[in-house]
């Protein structure tokens, strides 16, 4: 099974509600997740706002309207 690695310091990462993180997703540094999120597998997020009703993939991430 796959894991999620979270790098926190002093609460710099937030995740809204209805987020969907897949396994092997990486988030580093200061992040705000919006609502209504699905991270894709094996994605790499750093420093990084996502807004909300979005999919986000790769590495790099990249970021895409639901919609």
């Amino acid at each position: 099974m796959g894991g999620i690695s979270i790098k926190k310091d002093d609460d710099d990462i937030t995740i809204g509600n209805y987020v969907y993180v897949a396994p092997f997703v990486h988030i580093y540094g200061k992040c705000h997740i919006g609502d209504h999120v699905i991270i894709s597998t094996d994605t790499v997020i750093r420093n990084q706002d996502i807004p909300s009703n979005s999919i986000v993939y790769g590495n790099p991430c990249v970021i895409k309207p639901l919609g």
